[in-house]
């Protein structure tokens, strides 16, 4: 782990060549992001994307998403590090009820240990609203849609074993969705992940 004074840095990505996924969806975009040391041991990040989507099937979905976050590091210590960010999503497809707005909130925090390895956890928070009042936007009590989304995530990650340049992560999520629509939408899943994560 690094200190969080670093100099200003700013990226932006573009793609104009859609890439067609699984689900039929064709996407393109561009994004900018920047990040930078406010003191020795606080960072700042601020990001800002829009990419239009557009699926082979249901053209009442094609439309763009735009997105914002900012975020702050701080380095407690040289071996634990915490992050909060703020950020909100815009879906604007062509079928008017299905537009909706997310606001999102994270705070986490990682901590190295003896013998390599780093263990993480974090929670988000996710407020999304949504403009329908009809079919799977109807609600029990006549309000428009509102779907909220809690995620508590637990990483392990071996520095210190590494394969060809990546090292074994492992991630369990747990996630749960609550939703003032009555078509069913509340739901509680668990799920694990091994990943290898490239080492710089």
């Amino acid at each position: 782990m690094s200190s969080a004074r670093s100099p200003l840095n700013a990226s932006n990505t573009s793609n104009h060549l859609p890439f067609l996924l699984s689900n039929h969806l064709a996407q393109s975009g561009v994004g900018f992001s920047v990040r930078g040391g406010l003191t020795r041991t606080l960072g700042a990040n601020a990001s800002v994307s829009w990419r239009r989507r557009d699926y082979r099937w249901g053209n009442g979905l094609d439309g763009p998403v735009t997105d914002f976050s900012l975020g702050l590091v701080w380095v407690v210590t040289p071996t634990l590090h915490t992050r909060a960010s703020l950020g909100y999503v815009r879906e604007h497809p062509k079928f008017v009820p299905g537009r909706n707005g997310t606001r999102l909130g994270r705070l986490g925090a990682e901590l190295a240990l003896p013998l390599g390895f780093t263990l993480g956890a974090g929670a988000e928070m996710r407020w999304r609203d949504f403009k329908g009042t009809g079919g799977d936007y109807l609600t029990w009590d006549g309000a428009r849609r509102s779907d909220r989304t809690h995620i508590l995530r637990v990483l392990l990650l071996n520095r210190a074993f590494t394969l060809m340049g990546f090292s074994p992560q492992v991630v369990f999520v747990n996630e749960v969705r609550k939703t003032n629509a009555q078509v069913p939408g509340d739901y509680t899943r668990d799920r694990g992940e091994l990943r290898f994560v490239r080492q710089f």
